[in-house]
């Protein structure tokens, strides 16, 4: 499959986790005003949204408009791309290691997990909690290898396509 193919399809997959990411950045805002441990998370998911969305502005102004696109455009992909590098390889590592954890040792966590919970509504149970976790680590498995892939492919489409960026801001 062509690079750019693929790039255009990942770019496609990239819309609506960057949009559900960026939701996920303004609702922890809020909460972040209480905790603001919270910020690092708000800024990391800020950055996913932000990445997605300026990476599908250089595809579709650039590459496949032709149209010159601002230099700073180039910046803001590169700088949250560094970013989403260390998001995505931490969702790699942290669902496998997940996936791939023994299954007794899993449910044990989860029971000794719900079992510190006195004020939890007895609708939920152990494998309730499992299949949400594997949801979860499926989620993060697949969000991960796509950025990794459309991060590596966009680094050398920018390479190929730097006739593109302006170097003044002057441009549409």
């Amino acid at each position: 499959m062509n690079q750019l193919t693929l790039f255009r399809i990942l770019s496609y997959i990239l819309l609506p986790i960057g949009a559900f990411f960026g939701l996920m950045s303004t609702i922890f805002l809020l909460t972040a005003m209480a905790n603001p441990a919270l910020l690092l998370v708000v800024f990391l998911f800020f950055c996913m949204a932000v990445y997605a969305f300026t990476s599908f502005s250089f595809l579709t102004k650039g590459i496949m408009g032709g149209k010159t696109c601002k230099a700073s455009l180039k910046d803001w992909i590169k700088v949250n791309a560094y970013v989403c590098v260390c998001i995505a390889t931490l969702f790699v590592l942290n669902s496998v290691s997940l996936l791939m954890m023994n299954p007794v040792t899993l449910r044990q966590t989860v029971s000794q997990l719900l079992e510190a919970q006195p004020n939890l509504p007895s609708g939920y149970s152990i494998d309730f909690f499992l299949k949400m976790i594997k949801g979860v680590s499926g989620f993060m498995l697949f969000t991960g290898v796509v950025l990794l892939v459309h991060i590596f492919i966009n680094f050398k489409l920018l390479k190929r396509y730097n006739h593109l960026f302006s170097s003044s801001d002057n441009a549409e």
